[in-house]
């Protein structure tokens, strides 16, 4: 009985050292599949925008299109181009005012509310790098509400949009329990390609240098002139300092 006891409890500890030495992997190859269906569906709704606004159309509480039974009668949330037009009227007003003004604080306050644009999902953009298999949504304001969701976009930094003079810095976790976010930006090499799909286009980056920086700098989240720049921040040496990515869009906007 005893001999039987102690074969099941090695039985047990065997099993439960596998499952720890497997999880990692099968973790992050599940919420990579997750983070893709997201935004697979982002440019499924981007490929079927509505005409007009949305105020034009009977939807419910989450945006999807219905009938006068209540009925639901679209596979995804609905987006209208008007809507998409003013958001996009106001992020260029946003990145303008930096210009003018940027005060690099408050970074969990979101610059607008997208439910007022028709846009139920927190989404503003979708953050890709090839390289190293990642593909997150950007939500607006850098809470840990967001955080927890995907990567964030830093409030009185220049939206995602592109445009000589701005600088838009995202911020996603590394080491969050049970998902995968900036985990592997530190493996960026110079040259690296980083692409933002937004509601009004594709926009193209290149790494520029990686760098680890204390936490409470902030120099590389200001606007550079005449420069196009994606910054990327996640936590380094538990949480004691910051891993930065800098990457620039090349492009003539004259």
């Amino acid at each position: 009985m005893k001999r039987k006891s102690i074969v099941v409890l090695v039985a047990t500890l065997l099993m439960l050292s596998i499952s720890f030495a497997v999880y990692p992997s099968v973790s992050k190859t599940v919420v990579n599949y997750n983070n893709q269906t997201i935004a697979d569906q982002y440019v499924q709704q981007l490929s079927d925008v509505y005409e007009g606004s949305s105020d034009d159309y009977m939807t419910d509480e989450e945006g999807y299109l219905i009938n006068e039974e209540g009925q639901r009668i679209s596979s995804l949330p609905i987006m209208c181009q008007e809507d998409l037009d003013r958001l996009y009227q106001d992020s260029v007003k946003y990145n303008d005012n930096l210009k003018s003004y940027q005060h690099v604080d408050d970074f969990e306050y979101a610059p607008f509310d997208l439910k007022d644009y028709g846009i139920q999902s927190g989404i503003y953009a979708i953050i890709d790098i090839p390289s190293i298999n990642l593909n997150l949504p950007i939500y607006l304001g850098a809470n840990e509400y967001n955080m927890s969701f995907g990567a964030t976009h830093l409030f009185s930094t220049s939206l995602p949009i592109g445009g000589s003079g701005t600088n838009s810095v995202i911020c996603g976790h590394t080491g969050y329990l049970g998902k995968v976010f900036f985990d592997d930006i530190g493996k960026l090499s110079e040259g690296d390609e980083i692409i933002i799909n937004n509601y009004f286009g594709t926009l193209y980056y290149r790494v520029v240098y990686g760098s680890v920086i204390d936490s409470d700098n902030v120099d590389q989240c200001y606007l550079e002139h005449d420069k196009d720049l994606i910054t990327l921040f996640t936590c380094a040496d538990r949480g004691t300092k910051r891993y930065m990515v800098v990457a620039e869009r090349e492009i003539d906007y004259e």
